[in-house]
């Protein structure tokens, strides 16, 4: 007989791809209902055998999004719904007096970056390439629950091929917010009144401002100390360190001592899931190694 539970997903969990991995998962272990985004966290509604359901919050700890972080995860039993078939992404619901855990920009992930030096890609050399894995996050939400119209990214009307992706359950950036592509999203220029480029502009001991998805970023050259004492006088900083950019760990390496961690980009690692408590029919907590 099936049962029908009411999950909750507290933690890092909006902006990091979650509602796509629970469809995926959910879809694959033949679970019916829908996931939400609720104020800072996420509603899972979930009918199926008991056994499926169990598979189900077992599979919410080992195989979720890398950059997602379950703090905790409360379960509710109720009557399941005669109607509910499939699995699907519903609106999101506004929620107050939550934890609104606010997830962080994403580096670029290693598909992003295969498409982005791919001259037959339609996204080649664009600068603002993202996937429900990577990309702009704290920079560009305005408000919780997390999607598009939340955040700075709402004045962009998709293209029809990006629309397409993000309806795609089988797609990376199945319901990816920041989505976006050189035909329908920002556009990157170098404005210079006389037709110097932007990497000219560095090598010859200039500043320049980058504007992403969110803020600004000052860029110079970190060997020059001219344009450096520059950069400190405008941002008012005498002594803290600036954040220097390389192309990889082994340029990195090169210039700094670095620990094995910091090689490896401190790789989040799986949790392994403990045993779930028995089924009561009042609210539980499952036991959960954040």
């Amino acid at each position: 007989m099936d049962a029908a539970w009411r999950i909750e997903v507290h933690g890092t969990v909006q902006g990091v791809g979650f509602r796509p991995f629970v469809h995926r998962l959910a879809t694959g272990i033949g679970i019916r209902g829908h996931v939400r985004n609720a104020g800072g966290h996420v509603v899972i509604s979930a009918t199926g055998p008991p056994a499926r359901l169990e598979a189900f919050i077992a599979g919410l700890k080992t195989d979720r999004p890398e950059a997602a972080r379950i703090r905790d995860v409360l379960v509710t039993p109720g009557a399941p719904g005669g109607d509910v078939t499939g699995f699907e992404i519903v609106e999101s619901e506004t929620a107050s007096g939550v934890s609104r855990e606010i997830p962080p920009d994403l580096a670029t992930c290693g598909e992003c970056l295969r498409e982005l030096f791919d001259p037959a890609n339609r996204r080649y050399r664009y600068p603002f390439i993202n996937c429900t894995a990577c990309g702009p996050r704290a920079t560009i939400i305005e408000s919780l629950p997390y999607d598009r119209v939340r955040t700075s990214m709402r004045g962009f009307q998709m293209c029809a091929a990006c629309a397409a992706e993000y309806h795609d359950p089988t797609d990376r950036r199945f319901h990816a917010e920041p989505i976006a592509c050189a035909s329908c999203g920002p556009r990157l220029r170098f404005p210079s009144m006389t037709g110097e480029a932007a990497v000219d502009v560095v090598a010859g001991g200039g500043v320049i401002a980058i504007k992403g998805l969110g803020g600004f970023q000052l860029v110079c050259d970190a060997i020059n100390d001219e344009p450096i004492s520059r950069v400190r006088e405008i941002k008012a900083r005498d002594a803290k360190p600036l954040a220097v950019m390389v192309r990889d760990t082994v340029t990195a390496g090169a210039l700094a001592d670095l620990a094995e961690t910091d090689r490896l980009l401190a790789p989040v690692r799986a949790h392994r899931a403990g045993p779930t408590a028995a089924r009561r029919a009042v609210a539980r907590r499952v036991p959960w190694d954040a």
